[in-house]
Order: structure tokens, then C-alpha cells, then sequence
């Protein structure tokens, strides 16, 4: 990263001093790929908190990460970020605590028997968190459900995104809202590795592009193996990669009823970005489907 904007991060958003001399670092609660999870707590409001932790030296992206989550602070449907540290070491980002689980564990548990509103409904608290990303000009590029926790164990908990360690910035082209705004010539090319290759895009694991439409593939994939227990496509023998080329959208018909729904879905995991809908388009359509209910 230019050292010029590490130095406007630091002076901008990481906080001064030790974080110790503010926060108990406890147990390990979570292990990413670009880092780990500690239970926390405030020392002056004793207020208990998560604190990721990522090695400079093997996470060169830290600072990235760091200012892109700060651009979408508040949105309901992101964890908030409250502070940021660091040492000689490591980068240290505190945040609220989630104690209702991932959505991994929900999906697991009922594997496939999740009702098609449920899944809908938590598809458009995925898609919200999506959108203001790439309102604020960024892709998460690591959408699955791992990465979606539920704020806390109500029965109507809001989903939370989490962990932007793949997050990449829209550079060649803003966020397009809508098909006519949007031109597959103007995706940006990635210079890393990404994502978790299940549940990417087409364009991020064959081309190594990515645009706004990326991340909505992988909600429609995930609310598709909400209801259904399974990917939509098969894969190779190693069982984690896509075979896209056996995706049947034509078979949504059957997991998700309704005619809507179903174009819907259908729409959001189109091999051809072009025709794929924009999470702003997505979020429009699904309140209206919802509202039917």
C-alpha cells in the first residue's frame, strides 16, 4: 500500500497508544485467514467487545481493511468497528460482540429446511450490508455464511457482515445501481487471491475481475443453499471447486415457488454479470416480494 496513505490512515482513523493500556485481550473466540478473533473488554466501562488481530508481516492488507470497514460505519448491517490499534507487530480492530452465532451454524442446523420467506428475508439484510459497500466504493468479495453473524440470539436478530480482509475498492468504475449503468469493460482486475472459491463469481475465480455484481452472486448462492441444503452447481472432486457450467437457473422454480422469487434469484446468479441485477435492484425487488407475504 502507498506509504503516503498508510501515513493518512494512521493519522485519520488508527488510535494512539497501546491498546492494552484500554482493552483485556482474552481467549481466542474465531480464526480467519487473515487473522484471529479475541474476546475483549473494555477496562474503564467494562464493556465486553471482539478485538481482531492481524500480523502485519503476514497481512500486508491491514490498513486496507482498516479504512474500508471505517467508510461504512453504521450501517445496521455491518459490524461496527469502533477503534483501531497498533503495534510494531500487529493491527489490532475493535468491535461489538456478537453472541448469536454465524449464519454457517443456521444453516447447518437445518440444512436446507429453512422456509423460502426466512431465507429471503435474511437475503435483503445481506444484500443492505452489500449495497453500502459498494455505495462507499468497495466489494467484499468474500460473501458466504461464515462471514454473516447474527447480532445476538433474538428470534429477529439482524445479520451482521463481518471481516473485510478480501475487500477490494472499485477503481475503474463507481458503484452502478442499475443494468445501464453498469459495463462489464469497466471491472476492475484483482492482484490477489480472494474469496472463498464455493461461493465466488464466475468473472473473480476464471477472469480474475470483479465489479458490485460479484458480491450479489454469492447472496443469491447463499440464500439458495439456505433453502435447498445445497450449491446450485456442481463441483469439482475436491468438493470446493464451482463447476459453473452446470448451473440450471431453471431448477430455482422448484426451491423457490413464487414467480417472483424465482426470476429474482435466477437474476442474481447469472453467469453473465451483464445480466445480473445490482444489490440496489435486488433490495427494490425482494421488499416488494416480501411485502406480498
Amino acid at each position: 500500500m502507498d506509504p503516503n496513505e498508510v501515513d493518512r490512515i494512521r493519522a485519520t482513523i488508527i488510535s494512539q497508544g497501546n491498546i492494552l493500556d484500554s482493552f483485556e485481550l482474552n481467549n481466542v473466540i474465531g480464526v480467519g485467514s487473515f487473522g484471529r478473533v479475541v474476546a475483549g473488554r473494555h477496562k474503564k466501562s467494562n464493556t465486553p467487545c471482539a478485538i481482531k488481530i492481524m500480523e502485519k508481516k503476514i497481512n500486508p492488507f491491514c490498513y486496507r481493511e482498516v479504512e474500508l470497514i471505517h467508510r461504512v460505519k453504521g450501517c445496521p448491517n455491518i459490524l461496527t468497528v469502533h477503534s483501531a490499534y497498533e503495534d510494531e507487530k500487529n493491527m489490532y480492530l475493535v468491535s461489538d460482540r456478537c453472541t448469536g452465532g454465524e449464519l454457517f451454524d443456521y444453516v447447518s442446523e437445518m440444512m436446507g429446511d429453512i422456509e423460502p420467506q426466512r431465507a429471503l428475508r435474511l437475503g435483503l439484510e445481506m444484500l443492505r450490508a452489500l449495497e453500502a459497500c459498494n455505495k462507499a466504493g468497495f466489494c467484499h468479495l468474500d460473501v458466504k455464511p461464515e462471514n454473516f453473524m447474527f447480532r445476538d440470539s433474538g428470534i429477529n436478530a439482524p445479520l451482521l457482515l463481518v471481516d473485510f480482509g478480501s475487500a477490494e475498492p472499485l477503481v475503474r468504475h463507481q458503484y452502478a445501481a442499475t443494468k445501464h449503468e453498469y459495463d462489464p469493460a469497466d471491472d476492475d482486475s484483482l492482484a490477489r487471491l480472494t474469496g472463498t472459491t464455493m461461493y465466488n463469481a464466475p468473472e473473480v475465480s476464471v477472469h480474475a475481475k470483479f465489479s458490485s455484481r460479484s458480491d450479489v452472486w454469492s447472496v443469491g448462492v447463499t440464500t439458495y443453499i439456505m433453502v435447498a441444503g445445497e450449491l446450485p452447481y456442481q463441483t469439482e472432486e475436491d468438493g470446493r471447486t464451482p463447476r459453473y457450467e452446470t448451473l440450471n437457473t431453471h431448477n430455482i422454480r422448484s426451491i423457490f415457488p413464487t414467480q417472483k422469487s424465482f426470476e429474482l434469484l435466477r437474476s442474481m446468479i447469472q453467469l453473465d454479470p451483464s445480466l445480473r441485477v445490482s444489490a440496489s435492484e435486488a433490495i427494490r425487488e425482494l421488499e416488494d416480494i416480501l411485502a406480498s407475504y
